[in-house]
């Protein structure tokens, strides 16, 4: 389709919409574009802004639903990142957030979360117009509610993890507002749980990577640095252990977090978790590859070098060996082990720095 036919096209879909008066079909021609989803070919985008206003709240619950679908596709996010779509949605997480209004509540952190990814056109929006504040409010009510609102809890928090990863400009303002006392407490609560919910675990830890990786030297909070470990302590989830050693790499730079690791016994929790994952990958019981396996090892010896290199030395092969492998193993994942053992060893020994622990 040539663009004088497709902007007809547009047209013609827009006015089909806008001449619509029956409500049923409203919703019957709106959940069309939601099951059509990022393939539906038309901008009607005019539509959406008008009917975002709507004083019906299912068709508002639709129309959120809508964009949200939209913005899925990259080439249609643009054209729905606009103040007039975007305020919307953020105003209605302005209010109370109530058991009627919980999907609602997760489409519109949803939609947020779609327009935020790859598109900073949608991100500036959302922070000139105060949205980091009033998106964070609704999420500490949801955390605060729990239950019915683990979705939105999910998906807010999936908001910002886009928001965020769009630079420091955007990862600063969620940390001025508050954000990780948030990350903090859904952590926390997570491990309070028999069973964490790998998925709002593995979110938090994207955020707190972004923050990270964004500046480099920020220094988190004591108790944050302890639940993360803490998660490390209790999850067998590899792509969770893998963000967790990560970041607790970053955050070894600093010598607060080297001590708040030798108290919690951190080196002797790295060292069990890669001999537990070896163990696992051995017996056929680990649902992750080669690589991924090899990218922890790496991750939980750099962690090792970081804080083992400033302190009194220690016998650090013995250490190791104890804790991640025995000589009579062998294999492409132990092979890997014992090398990064090895370089792990001679790196310290060639620093001649005293090691603590």
């Amino acid at each position: 389709m040539d663009g004088t036919s497709a902007k007809k096209s547009t047209s013609f879909e827009t006015l089909v919409i806008q001449s619509i008066t029956n409500v049923n079909d409203l919703k019957a021609k709106l959940n069309h574009i939601i099951a059509t989803g990022k393939d539906y070919e038309y901008n009607v985008s005019s539509c959406l802004k008008t009917l975002l206003l709507s004083s019906d709240q299912e068709i508002v619950l639709l129309s959120v639903q809508a964009v949200s679908e939209l913005a899925k596709c990259e080439d249609k996010r643009e054209v729905y990142a606009q103040k007039e779509v975007i305020e919307p949605i953020i105003d209605i997480l302005k209010k109370e957030i109530n058991s009627d209004k919980t999907e609602l509540l997760k489409q519109c952190c949803r939609a947020l979360g779609n327009l935020c990814c790859n598109c900073d056109t949608s991100r500036k929006i959302i922070l000139d117009y105060n949205g980091v504040s009033i998106i964070m409010k609704s999420l500490k009510q949801a955390i605060e509610k729990g239950g019915e609102f683990e979705d939105v809890k999910v998906y807010g928090t999936k908001m910002f993890q886009n928001f965020a990863i769009g630079g420091a400009q955007f990862s600063e303002s969620i940390v001025q507002e508050g954000l990780i006392e948030l990350l903090h407490k859904i952590l926390v609560l997570e491990l309070e749980k028999d069973d964490m919910n790998d998925d709002m675990v593995l979110t938090a830890l994207f955020v707190l990577s972004i923050i990270n990786d964004n500046n480099p030297e920020y220094l988190f909070e004591e108790y944050v640095n302890k639940a993360v470990l803490d998660v490390l302590r209790e999850t067998t989830n590899v792509e969770i252990s893998e963000l967790c050693l990560e970041h607790l790499h970053v955050q070894a730079e600093h010598d607060s977090v080297k001590t708040l690791l030798a108290k919690e016994s951190g080196l002797q929790l790295v060292c069990t978790r890669l001999e537990q994952l070896v163990q696992k990958h051995d017996a056929g019981d680990l649902n992750a590859d080669d690589y991924e396996i090899v990218a922890i090892l790496k991750q939980a010896c750099d962690l090792i070098i970081i804080v083992l290199t400033g302190g009194k030395k220690i016998s650090i092969e013995n250490y190791l060996t104890k804790y991640v492998v025995s000589t009579d193993r062998s294999g492409d994942i132990h092979v890997h082990v014992q090398t990064w053992v090895l370089l792990l060893t001679d790196e310290l020994f060639q620093a001649e720095k005293p090691v603590t622990l």
